[in-house]
């Protein structure tokens, strides 16, 4: 995907002490991993065989550059002598002095890391030039609240090693029989806004020896356009070295308030052996977009980055088969699931059912909220309940049998941005996020009776915020809603730490109890 950049970069000058005893004590958790520990939900694990040991050279940093100035001589001065350049020396790491203590207290830990030179730290970005920018605003001083060591058998020698999770950074030291060879330290840019970070150890390679995975959160904001992006390191240990054995982007959401829309990129990742007893990576993704400008060519055809902002854009959905070559996961085979294509509108603002018509008026917000309309629902020009937050391109009304009793309803769904406003820029509704919302109306021929009124979070490319369904197969539609955007934080009480969240919801169900549609219960998600 493609870089972002934020308006404001803020580099901090790094500054590392040989040693640091904090002033307040250090809570650190100590988790002791025991057996093969368990992935993430999605993934699925079976036997295979060892994979073979794999060693990476130890990182040497970019030298300078000689700078050899062009000074171009004139008809009537001498040359200008050229100024003496003194060559740049070639950067070296220094050798870092182990680590002998197999069970090292926080302080220990702490006052370790400090002391190792910043050129052996990785970072989350892919570009090289980017390294000492992200090293410097990473800014290490030491181990936070939020710091947790994990002792597990991560490189197969039957051996405990050493995993520290904390906020923005992921440290692996293996242990080699009297002492911990130079730790694998990976650290994310703290110039974001809002990252965060989340380390665990898991076996990706079916060889039962855990890998670290580390997932880094960007979140950070442009004005009137939010971006949240979720990236997972596979960090793979052979030997005495690890390495970064898999990266890829599993979320990538943008919120465009000015707009009042959304471009959602979502991949699953699961691993798995196949009658060769091979061990494979599939990666999914799928991605749309809708009233937000330039999506990135990166990720999807260019041409559909220059169709009108407020169409539905449904990208080319891709399946990646990466198979582990006892060092990485190396891409073999990408291939199309879906095509691309485009959906101008899906707009009804019109039914008639027994002479009765029902319709939808809806006027321009003004952008009192971004790009967003306001409509309203009448039944033979006769105004039916409040104004609702609208996309008119994205909104139908119509007649069904919805509850069972042999009559038609006047059921409204409507596409809205987040927070809606109404012609007066007064809120209609504090829902954050670009939703659909689903309005039934009993009819009995004059008056319209509210039965439901239910919306839930854009989240697939079907628009699927809401819709009706027959859950539990009793032959009676429910309703079914997207609860948010997000799964529930995990925070700390110290104001500068960023929470730790991640792109997912629940499903609520709406049951019909004869006289209205309540809260029945609530499901995970599902996968498109």
């Amino acid at each position: 995907m493609g870089k972002f950049t934020t308006s404001l970069l803020v580099f901090v000058v790094l500054l590392l002490l040989p040693s640091c005893t904090p002033t307040e004590p250090i809570n650190v958790a100590r988790v002791t991993a025991t057996g093969t520990a368990v992935p993430i939900p999605t993934t699925t694990l079976m036997p295979s065989s060892t994979a073979t040991q794999h060693l990476m050279e130890t990182p040497t940093l970019t030298p300078s550059a000689t700078l050899t100035p062009s000074i171009t001589p004139t008809p009537t001065a001498s040359r200008t002598p050229r100024p003496s350049i003194t060559p740049t020396a070639t950067p070296t790491l220094e050798p870092v002095e182990p680590l002998t203590i197999s069970y090292p207290s926080a302080t220990q830990l702490e006052e370790y890391l400090l002391a190792i030179p910043t050129g052996y730290f990785h970072t989350t970005s892919s570009f090289e030039d980017d390294r000492d920018s992200i090293v410097r605003s990473f800014y290490y001083r030491g181990l936070t609240i939020a710091a947790e060591i994990i002792y597990a058998d991560v490189n197969g020698d039957g051996i405990e090693d050493l995993v520290i999770s904390d906020e923005l950074l992921a440290a692996v030291f293996l242990w080699t029989g009297n002492e911990y060879a130079t730790p694998f330290i990976i650290v994310g840019p703290s110039w974001e806004i809002s990252s965060s970070s989340q380390t665990s150890v898991a076996d990706w390679t079916h060889d039962d020896i855990p890998e670290i995975i580390f997932d880094y959160l960007s979140d950070f904001w442009n004005p009137g356009v939010r971006y949240d992006n979720w990236t997972r390191f596979i960090i793979s240990c052979q030997g005495v070295e690890c390495h970064i054995a898999w990266r890829g982007l599993l979320t990538s959401l943008t919120d465009d308030y000015n707009l009042g829309g959304i471009t959602l990129i979502r991949a699953t990742l699961q691993t798995q052996t196949d009658d060769q007893q091979r061990v494979w990576l599939e990666y999914i993704r799928r991605s749309f977009s809708i009233y937000n400008y330039n999506p990135d060519p990166q990720w999807w055809e260019t041409w559909l980055a220059e169709e009108p902002f407020d169409t539905l854009k449904v990208f080319t959905s891709t399946v990646s088969s990466f198979a582990w070559n006892g060092s990485t996961f190396e891409l073999e085979e990408e291939k199309p699931i879906t095509n691309a294509y485009i959906v101008n509108e899906n707009a009804i603002l019109e039914a008639e059912a027994d002479s009765m018509i029902a319709s939808i008026t809806a006027e321009s917000n003004h952008a009192a909220d971004g790009l967003n309309d306001v409509c309203q629902l009448f039944v033979q020009d006769h105004a039916v309940g409040s104004v609702f937050g609208c996309k008119r391109n994205f909104t139908t009304v119509a007649w069904s049998d919805i509850v069972g009793d042999q009559q038609p309803e006047i059921v409204v769904q409507a596409l809205s941005a987040k927070e809606p406003h109404d012609l007066n820029f007064d809120l209609i509704t504090d829902i954050s996020c670009m939703h659909q919302r689903l309005i039934i109306y009993e009819w009995d021929g004059e008056n319209a009776t509210e039965v439901a009124n239910v919306a839930g979070c854009v989240v697939q490319s079907d628009l699927y915020g809401v819709r009706l369904v027959d859950y539990d197969s009793d032959g009676q539609l429910e309703i079914m809603a997207a609860s948010s955007w997000f799964t529930e934080p995990v925070c700390y009480p110290e104001p500068s730490f960023s929470c730790w969240f991640e792109f997912g919801y629940t499903n609520q169900i709406f049951k019909w109890d004869g006289s209205k549609f309540e809260l029945w219960a609530e499901v995970p998600e599902e996968t498109e």
